[in-house]
């Protein structure tokens, strides 16, 4: 079975300092079912590591679950009538650096020479 309707979404997150950036992909994939969803979060390494999780999982509880996640969050595609249940995966891009030794500091606040609403008739005034 295959992955159906996968979503991208981006979202550039600027409440950082500049010497540090985060971007978010939100990427929303559609299963035919939950047992799909599962087995690919299992291939990431994603599935329950709690302490006091129980090792196995009753076929029971696993098709109760299948069902009420297709109730509450299935969908139907109007053009081919696939049945699929969405999950969205948020992977988180950073980077971050060091400042160097002959990197220029920022100047104090206020030292500035020049105000920004004369900056047009400065850099008018160059060329």
């Amino acid at each position: 079975m295959t992955k159906s309707g996968v979503t991208k979404s981006r979202d550039r997150r600027s409440d950082l300092p500049c010497d540090r950036a985060k971007d978010v992909d939100a990427i929303t994939v559609g299963y035919p079912s939950m047992f799909e969803l599962m087995w690919d979060l299992q291939g990431m390494a994603e599935n329950n590591a709690a302490v006091n999780r129980t090792l196995r999982l009753n076929r029971d509880t696993m098709l109760a679950a299948a069902a009420i996640y297709q109730e509450m969050y299935g969908s139907v595609d109007e053009q081919s009538g696939e049945v699929s249940v969405p999950a969205t995966f948020e992977v988180l891009h950073f980077i971050a650096w060091k400042p160097g030794a002959s990197q220029p500091r920022p100047l104090e606040r206020g030292s500035g020479t020049v105000s920004l609403k004369d900056l047009g008739s400065v850099i008018g005034g160059a060329s």
